[in-house]
């Protein structure tokens, strides 16, 4: 009786070993199962951020290239509005600088 007893108990020990070294394992399992996630989602994370800054800067550059517009449009219309303001008056100009200079008295 006392053999079955010793017997039951070395048994109970082993199998409680044999618990302990599956628990061990699938801890193991679960770290690594835990570290592959966070490499996955810091990777993830990593991607949607370098999207994000794509689609950022494509609306800055567009901005950008809206703004560059609209200033060079107002350049050229400034210009146009000088050129044709010149044209108007070009001629008027000329004839007053050569009054100007024929018709001022000699100072001999």
């Amino acid at each position: 009786m006392a053999k079955n007893i010793i017997s039951e108990i070395i048994e109970l020990d082993r199998q409680a070993d044999l618990r302990i070294e599956e628990a061990r394992k699938k801890s193991e399992e679960i770290m690594l199962s835990a570290k592959e996630e966070a490499v996955a989602i810091y990777n993830k994370s990593l991607e949607h951020s370098k999207e994000y800054s794509e689609k950022v800067d494509n609306v800055e550059q567009k901005a950008s290239e809206m703004k560059i517009e609209k200033i060079t449009k107002a350049k050229e219309d400034k210009m146009l509005e000088y050129d044709n303001f010149y044209a108007e008056n070009h001629n008027k100009w000329a004839e007053e600088i050569f009054d100007r200079i024929t018709k001022q008295p000699t100072l001999l």
